[in-house]
């Protein structure tokens, strides 16, 4: 969800676990590439844990909201509905 135009999303895996990604595609897949995100556990006192990642690394929550706070100012993409003269106004005909 909220697509940006520079290819960047939000995507989401329950309440707390969520972050920004951008998607690849191969012949038969796609993949989340997962840019900054966190990630929720229990630990062993049955206490909610959350992680927050930055292209794998670990970093602090801090940064995290920063990045996301980033990500708020994009530019969205224009959606369009799939009409005929939709079409032929982005092909130029």
């Amino acid at each position: 969800m909220d697509l940006k135009t520079d290819e960047t999303f939000s995507f989401s895996g329950g309440a707390a676990d969520w972050g920004i990604g951008r998607l690849s595609f191969s012949e038969n897949e796609y993949t989340i590439n997962k840019l900054y995100y966190c990630e929720s556990k229990y630990n062993s006192d049955n206490e909610l844990e959350v992680q927050y990642f930055s292209n794998g690394t670990p970093y602090s929550e801090e940064e995290f909201n920063d990045d996301i706070s980033r990500q708020e100012e994009k530019s969205n993409v224009s959606w369009y509905d799939v009409t005929t003269d939709n079409v032929r106004a982005v092909l130029g005909q």
